[in-house]
C-alpha cells in the first residue's frame, strides 16, 4: 500500500510537471493521495465554533457551584443569630420613631373652641392661652361641743361635726346602755354648739335636748320673753306654745294632774299626740 502511495504520489508529481497531462488524472491522483493519508493518519474529533467554548462555560460553572455550596454551608447559627439581632433593632428603632411623631403631632394640635349658636368649633391659636379654673374642695362644717348624761356608754362633752344630729352624738358616746329609756327623744333632730342631751332609764324614761342654738331659734321663731313652767301654766298659757290648741293643752294639764308634776320637759312625749314634730316646738318654751 505504501509503494502504491508512494508510487501515486510520484505519479501526481509527474503529473504536475508535465503541463500537458489529463486534468482528470491530477484530479484522481490527488483524490487517492487524500484518501490514503486519512486512513493513515489517527481520529480526530473536530468541534464546531459555535461549541468551542461550552467546555470552559461548563468548567466555569461547576466551580462556582462549588463556591456556593461551601459558603452555604458555612453560613452558621451565629449568622442567623446576628440577622436577627439587626431585625429586631430596626423594629424597635421603628416603633420608637412612630411613637415620637405621634407625641408630636398631640403636642403640637391646637385645643378646639366650641362657638355659641350652633357654630362648628374652631381650632384656638397657639398663642391662646388655656385658663383652668381652680377645683373648689367643700369645706368640711366645724366641729361643735355637746354634753351628754344619762344612760349612755361614755357620758360627757364629745366634740362632733357641725351638721350632726343627735343620734350622731349618741353614737359618738358609744350608744345607749341596756337600761336606756329615751322616751320619744327625736333622733333626728339637728344639734347646735353647747347642746346638752339627757338620756333617761327604764325606771324614768326621759329624752330631753337642753340649751344651744336650737333653743335659741326655736324660742325665736314662737313665744317671747321667759320660758313658761309645766307644772304651773295654765290652760290659756299652754295654749300659747307653738303646736298647742286647747285640746292638747288639757291633755297637757290632764297629765300633770294625774302624776303629780312633771320632772322633766321629756315628760311631754309620753302624752298622746305629742310626737317629734310638736315637742320640738314645745320643748324650747317650757321648763319645770
Amino acid at each position: 500500500m505504501r509503494y502504491a502511495a508512494s508510487s501515486q504520489t510520484h505519479d501526481s508529481a509527474s503529473a504536475r510537471s508535465r503541463p500537458d497531462c489529463d486534468p482528470e488524472l491530477v484530479a484522481r491522483v490527488r483524490l487517492a493521495a487524500l484518501s490514503d493519508e486519512l486512513e493513515n493518519s489517527p481520529p480526530r474529533r473536530v468541534v464546531p465554533v459555535e461549541f468551542q467554548g461550552f467546555a470552559e462555560d461548563e468548567a466555569r460553572r461547576a466551580s462556582l457551584g462549588a463556591s456556593i455550596a461551601k459558603g452555604v454551608y458555612s453560613f452558621s447559627k451565629a449568622h442567623l443569630a446576628g440577622i436577627g439581632i439587626v431585625l429586631l433593632a430596626g423594629c424597635l428603632w421603628a416603633t420608637y420613631s412612630v411613637t415620637q411623631v405621634q407625641s408630636a403631632e398631640i403636642e403640637q394640635s391646637p385645643p378646639e373652641i366650641a362657638i355659641s349658636g350652633g357654630g362648628s368649633p374652631q381650632p384656638a391659636s397657639p398663642s391662646a392661652s388655656t385658663v383652668v379654673a381652680p377645683s373648689v374642695s367643700p369645706t368640711p362644717p366645724a366641729k361643735i361641743l355637746v354634753h351628754v348624761i344619762g344612760e349612755v356608754a361614755k357620758p360627757g362633752v364629745v366634740s362632733v361635726p357641725g351638721d350632726a344630729r343627735v343620734q350622731d352624738v349618741i353614737a359618738a358616746v358609744g350608744g345607749f346602755t341596756d337600761k336606756a329609756d329615751p322616751a320619744q327623744l327625736n333622733l333626728a333632730a339637728a344639734i347646735s354648739d353647747g347642746m346638752q342631751i339627757v338620756i333617761g332609764s327604764k325606771k324614768k324614761p326621759q329624752g330631753e335636748i337642753r340649751g344651744g342654738a336650737a333653743t335659741s331659734a326655736a324660742t325665736g321663731s314662737g313665744m317671747t320673753g321667759a320660758k313658761i313652767s309645766l307644772n304651773q301654766a295654765s290652760q290659756s298659757e299652754l295654749e300659747a306654745l307653738p303646736g298647742v290648741g286647747p285640746v292638747m293643752a288639757g291633755k297637757i294639764i290632764a297629765w300633770r294632774e294625774e302624776h303629780g308634776q312633771f320632772t322633766s320637759v321629756a315628760q311631754l312625749q309620753q302624752i298622746s299626740g305629742i310626737g317629734a314634730k310638736i315637742y320640738a316646738q314645745i320643748a324650747p318654751n317650757v321648763a319645770i
